[in-house]
């Protein structure tokens, strides 16, 4: 009977858990003085992509477009395996996969709990990229965090590797999940993203007393 309601109750936190595809998006109003880059949580959302050229309204209640605000994003993101275009190379092989954002004003990328970009600074619209090593069909923890404080906010997230063409992230390949509660830069930090299977079949070995 224990083991019957142990294994309930994982198959009911793996229901709960169940990721929209796509990238979680925590947007937080910012206080100028001091200055407090996460001040307020004011909402989420899954947001099927980072594509954004926002003008008059970004869509959430309580964020203006035209003032200072914030925004952390988080997924676990799987690199297209295949021999096809639309994938980085064949499953298991290791790929240089170059990242790259378009925005106004500070953002920060983290991926595989390493900051690949840190640009956290007002700033004209522009690119930037950066490139790490990842393996073809595996998975991977992703946080994009964005400044605004001037300006209409802008923020794309985009990818490329050799046979893989620079495109928009897409949602296909993104898992809108955080499994953790830890708010600022300590998210860089931290050992945060763990899929919603690792995470109930952690809790149940706990549980069970094998762990």
């Amino acid at each position: 009977m224990i083991l019957l309601l142990h294994i309930a109750a994982v198959l009911l936190l793996a229901a709960l858990c169940t990721a929209q595809t796509g990238f979680l998006g925590t947007y937080y109003k910012t206080l100028a003085y001091p200055e407090t880059y996460w001040y307020t949580e004011v909402g989420t959302r899954v947001d099927a992509t980072i594509n954004f050229n926002w003008r008059n309204d970004v869509g959430i209640t309580g964020i203006d477009a035209t003032g200072r605000f914030t925004v952390r994003w988080t997924a676990m993101v799987t690199v297209p395996a295949g021999s096809t275009s639309d994938a980085f190379g064949t499953a298991g092989s290791d790929q240089q996969v170059t990242f790259w954002t378009y925005s106004r004003n500070g953002i920060r990328l983290i991926v595989n709990r390493t900051t690949i970009l840190d640009h956290w600074e007002n700033q004209n619209s522009r690119f930037r990229k950066a490139s790490i090593s990842l393996v073809a069909g595996e998975t991977y923890p992703v946080v994009l965090e964005y400044l605004h404080n001037w300006g209409y906010p802008i923020m794309y997230l985009m990818w490329e590797g050799a046979q893989y063409t620079r495109r928009i992230l897409p949602a296909s390949s993104a898992s809108a999940l955080s499994s953790t509660t830890l708010s600022g830069n300590e998210m860089a930090k931290s050992n945060f993203a763990l899929s919603c299977e690792n995470m109930a079949a952690s809790w149940y070995s706990t549980t069970n007393g094998t762990g």
